[in-house]
């Protein structure tokens, strides 16, 4: 067992995954067509691991400017 990610689930069923993320389950299914998420599928099962959940909602994340960046 990974001793970081004792208590933290590693897969999501599409429910889940929507849930955590805040999106229904037709719009988690839209992204996985469109090929804007990855699973991995068991049988019947579609599976997303929660690496590809944190690298949506970071990419979908507004960059914060520093001031000093803006020119003021």
């Amino acid at each position: 067992m990974l001793p970081a990610m004792e208590n933290e689930r590693m897969l999501f069923d599409r429910k889940s995954a929507a849930a955590t993320i805040g999106i229904s389950i037709r719009g988690l299914d839209y992204l996985i067509s469109t090929g804007k998420l990855r699973v991995r599928r068991l049988g019947k099962r579609v599976l997303v691991p929660r690496a590809e959940l944190e690298r949506l909602v970071a990419k979908d994340q507004p960059r914060i400017v520093p001031e000093a960046e803006r020119g003021q």
